[in-house]
């Protein structure tokens, strides 16, 4: 597994074919770079914008906005 850290809250995990991003940002709000990733699925812990820029992450993702409890994502990692 590969893990990286895109700033402030944003990670990526990767495995082989899936690739999850947890909490994206826009970058520009923060003064940083935004995230350059690709992802399966993008889950955001909460509704602020400094969490929740899933239009930055590249690629055919599955969102997954404030979701408590079990989910459950086929393929996963």
């Amino acid at each position: 597994m590969r893990i990286r850290w895109h700033g402030h809250s944003c990670f990526e995990f990767s495995n082989g074919d899936t690739t999850i991003v947890v909490d994206p940002h826009d970058g520009r709000s923060l003064g940083i770079r935004p995230p350059v990733a690709s992802a399966n699925t993008v889950l955001m812990t909460h509704d602020h914008y400094d969490h929740n820029a899933s239009r930055v992450i590249k690629g055919e993702h599955k969102d997954l906005k404030f979701a408590y409890g079990l989910n459950e994502i086929h393929g996963g990692i």
